[in-house]
C-alpha cells in the first residue's frame, strides 16, 4: 500500500512538472525517484541513447533536417528493444515486421551541427497487435522534439499479427 501511494505521488509530481514547464523538459524526474528507497528507478526511466549531430544530418543552415529526427528515434527504439531482449532482425527473418501506422510529432527547438542530444524511448501502451511509444529528443534537459508513434505487427502478407511473447519485456509500467 505504501509503495502504491508513493508511486501515485511520483506520477502527480511528474504531471505537475510537465504542466508547469509546458512539456519543455523531460517528464521523467530521476532525482526524485532515486530518493524514494523502495522504488526501482529503472521502472520509471525511459531508455536513452546519445546521438551526435553530423553535417549529413543538417540542412544548409546547420539545423537538423526535420525527417532526420525520425531516424534518430528509430535508432533509439531499436537499441531499446535490443536491450530488452527483442531481436528485430531475427523476427524479420521469421516473417514478422513492425510498421509505423501513426506519428504525432512536435518540433519545439532545433538541434544543430555538433550538438549531442539524448533520444529517449518509453513504451506507453502494448496491445495484441499494436504498440505506442513516446520518443523524446532533448539537449540539456530541454525537449527539442517529441513524438508519439504507433506500430503494428504484420506478417509477410501484410496481415496484422500478435506481438511475439518477447515483447512482454517492454510493457509499459502499470499505473
Amino acid at each position: 500500500m505504501r509503495a502504491e501511494v508513493m508511486i501515485n505521488i511520483v506520477y502527480v509530481i511528474i504531471f505537475m512538472r510537465s504542466v508547469l514547464n509546458s512539456i519543455d523538459r523531460p517528464m521523467i524526474i530521476p532525482g526524485i525517484i532515486n530518493k524514494i528507497p523502495f522504488l526501482n528507478p529503472e521502472d520509471f526511466m525511459a531508455h536513452s541513447i546519445k546521438v551526435k549531430i553530423y553535417y549529413e544530418d543538417t540542412d544548409a543552415g546547420g539545423v537538423v533536417y526535420y525527417a532526420n529526427y525520425l531516424r534518430f528515434m528509430e535508432r533509439a527504439r531499436t537499441e531499446f528493444l535490443a536491450e530488452k531482449g527483442v531481436n528485430i532482425a531475427e523476427l524479420h527473418n521469421e516473417g514478422l515486421f513492425f510498421v509505423v501506422t501513426h506519428v504525432d510529432i512536435s518540433y519545439k527547438r532545433p538541434a544543430r551541427l555538433g550538438d549531442i542530444v539524448d533520444v529517449t524511448t518509453e513504451v506507453m501502451e502494448l496491445k495484441r497487435a499494436s504498440m505506442t511509444i513516446r520518443n523524446c529528443i532533448c539537449k540539456n534537459d530541454f525537449v527539442m522534439v517529441e513524438a508519439i508513434l504507433t506500430f503494428a505487427c504484420i506478417d509477410r502478407d501484410g496481415k496484422p499479427r500478435r506481438f511475439p511473447e518477447c515483447f512482454n519485456a517492454v510493457k509499459a509500467p502499470e499505473a
